[in-house]
């Protein structure tokens, strides 16, 4: 990863930027993924973690789109929704975890 962004910074601060974009947008899947096909195993995911993670995503997606920079938008379009996902997701599991449901 650190040769990855060496090697950026030696380019062009476009091209390390757009590096950024698609690190960020990616970084919730891990999480993501298991939510959707896994269910069950969401116990011990924090659900107010990942809706302070969307409402920061929607902050950052508003000021992208309000300034004009693609770059600062553009993660969050894929990162909001994600985050969005895994907390219901979560939060289902765990409902109906504490209900005893199956």
């Amino acid at each position: 990863m650190a040769g990855l962004v060496g090697l950026t910074v030696l380019t062009d601060e476009t091209v390390l930027g757009w590096v950024a974009v698609v690190i960020a947008a990616v970084v919730n899947l891990p999480q993501m993924l298991p939510a959707i096909t896994e269910p069950g195993r969401l116990l011990g995911v924090s659900v107010p973690t990942y809706l302070l993670m969307a409402a920061a995503s929607a902050c950052w997606l508003a000021y992208g789109f309000l300034t004009g920079l693609l770059l600062i938008s553009a993660p969050h379009l894929l990162l909001l929704p994600s985050a969005l996902i895994t907390a219901v997701m979560a939060w289902r599991s765990q409902r109906h975890h504490e209900r005893g449901d199956r």
